[in-house]
Formats: structure tokens, C-alpha cells, sequence
């Protein structure tokens, strides 16, 4: 593996030569891999790299994105909790004296049973503050109710299927402060009497969570630290 200095970082890169026109270059696991022709010179490689030499650095020394699954302590809505795991019969997530106590048949199953626990935990919380809303807020509803359903998204916190009276939350909100969920919640509520974004929707939405932009914004922030 050949290396190069990008700013003050010695940085690997592996070229890859091909029966291609152009040099392509991207960044994995912080190492450049350079897909070019053939004949492309050793010398005019380098250039190529140094040409993107600003854009690289950035890249290169972005902070590290925060993993949606920790073996040593659980986010749950803005407050972190110590994790211990264990081996057991059943796979289960507890938290027990400010502990949670995850039990699972093997390791393989660690993330999916933390996984399964925040999605739980978001339609329970959900479901506790639709309970909490005004009689006037509740209108928004249909009269039979709407059933809440959760589960990891990558670009969207929330859902809102109509026909179907489903809302469906991303299950991520679960590791932050529960005024995200609550806002996210409020969006979709507003949903079942106005489909689009117009005008008309944003003034209902801001009735019911006045910071709804603001408190949107931080959400996408706190967001593009995970890797989702």
C-alpha cells in the first residue's frame, strides 16, 4: 500500500488499474483507493490525488459518526444508561436500577434485540403522549384510533398513512430527548387533515408544537453524527 501526505495526515491509498477513460478516487476506512487506466503514470496518480487535496483533508478529519448500537451503555431519550450484557435462553433488554441488563442467546443477536427494545420504546412513548394530548388536539384522530409502529429509517423520522391510520416512527428517536419524538409525532398527527406542506399545514403544526422548526433543525444535527 503507497502513501501520501494529505495536510498534515500521511494517508494510504491503493490504485486500482483498469480499461477505463477517466481516474475515479474515493475514501474507505480512511484510505484512498484510485480506480484509473492502465497506463496512467505513477506521477500524474499523485497529482490527481493533491489536485483534491483540500476536499480530501475534510473528509479525512471529519469526526468520527457515533455508532446507533454501544456494548457498553444505552441511549435511551437523552440519558445514558450502563449496559451489561449476558448469555440466557431467551434474548430480552431490561433496565433494572438504573442498569439495563440485556440477555441474549449469542452475541450475533446483541444489536437486534437493542434495536428491537428502542422500537418498542418509541411506540410506548408515543402512545403515552397521544394519551396526554387536549380533547381538541385528539380531533385530529380518526374516531376508531390510529395504531403506531416503529422501526430504523434513514431519511425519515416519521410516516403518516392515511388510509391505513398508521404512523410510523423512526426508531432513532428513541435515543434522544423526547422532544423530538413529541414534535415528530405532532408533524404526523397534523398529516391526517392536511396532506401536504403548504401554508395551511405548517400554521396547524406550529398551533400544537410552537418550536417546530427549530426543534426539527437540532434533530437533523444530532442526526448526522450516526451512522445510520
Amino acid at each position: 500500500m503507497k502513501q501520501i501526505m494529505i495536510g498534515s495526515q500521511m494517508v494510504a491509498y491503493e490504485v486500482i488499474r483498469k480499461k477505463i477513460k477517466h481516474t475515479y478516487l474515493r475514501i474507505v476506512q480512511n484510505q484512498l483507493i484510485i480506480t484509473t487506466n492502465n497506463t496512467t503514470k505513477e506521477e500524474d496518480i499523485r497529482k490527481f490525488i493533491l489536485k483534491h487535496e483540500d476536499k480530501l483533508h475534510q473528509r479525512l478529519t471529519q469526526e468520527k459518526k457515533i455508532s446507533l448500537y454501544s456494548d457498553q451503555f444505552l441511549e435511551l431519550f437523552g440519558v445514558q444508561i450502563p449496559l451489561k450484557i449476558q448469555n440466557g435462553k431467551r434474548n430480552s433488554l431490561k433496565i433494572i436500577d438504573n442498569l439495563a441488563i440485556l440477555t441474549c442467546t449469542s452475541q450475533d443477536v446483541v444489536f437486534k434485540v437493542m434495536e428491537r427494545f428502542y422500537q418498542k420504546a418509541v411506540i410506548h412513548e408515543s402512545e403515552e403522549f397521544i394519551k396526554s394530548l387536549s380533547l381538541e388536539t385528539k380531533k385530529l384522530l380518526p374516531p376508531d384510533g390510529i395504531v403506531i409502529k416503529s422501526q430504523l429509517m434513514k431519511s425519515r423520522f416519521g410516516s403518516c398513512h392515511i388510509t391505513k391510520k398508521v404512523i410510523k416512527l423512526n426508531s432513532i428517536l428513541g435515543r434522544f430527548d423526547m422532544k423530538y419524538l413529541h414534535s415528530t409525532i405532532c408533524h404526523e398527527l397534523v398529516h391526517f387533515k392536511i396532506k401536504g406542506h403548504q401554508k395551511d399545514f405548517y400554521r396547524k403544526l406550529s398551533s400544537l408544537d410552537p418550536n417546530y422548526k427549530q426543534t426539527n433543525n437540532e434533530l437533523k444535527k444530532i442526526v448526522q453524527r450516526y451512522e445510520v
